[in-house]
């Protein structure tokens, strides 16, 4: 929608500052010189028309320039939770394995408290 008005606005300017120019010769001089085609054959020839043609250079440059940032931020933030999601993966697993092994350890150390006690128990009689 910005990129079509700034187009219009332009080819409104280009075709009022050019001599014998049409609205839709202004139309195309503006969307080749914002998408920095620039074939060269509409050209400004007047002070205002380069006026007019530099603006419009500039607004069309930062227009594809910030549209372009969205869409790499875009693939940027994508990745960031794929890796996200991958360290949150990673960590469960490891906290899954953790847990397993300290339920292992507890287990040995129960059997081996049964030991005790029934030696202990055992020694306790023969006394």
């Amino acid at each position: 929608m910005y990129s079509a008005l700034v187009a219009l606005t332009g080819a409104a300017a280009f075709s009022s500052a050019e001599p014998g120019r049409s609205y839709f010769d202004g139309i195309y001089w503006a969307i080749s010189t914002m998408t920095t085609v620039g074939y060269g054959d509409e050209l400004p020839t007047t002070v205002e028309a380069k006026i007019v043609a530099m603006t419009l250079m500039v607004v069309g440059i930062g227009y594809f320039a910030v549209v372009t940032g969205a869409i790499a931020d875009r693939f940027v933030e994508r990745g960031r939770e794929q890796r996200a999601d991958d360290v949150e993966a990673e960590l469960h697993g490891d906290l899954a394995a953790q847990i397993d092994r300290l339920a292992g350890h507890a287990q040995e150390l129960v059997t081996e408290l049964e030991a005790l006690r029934l030696a202990v128990a055992s020694s306790g009689r023969e006394d």
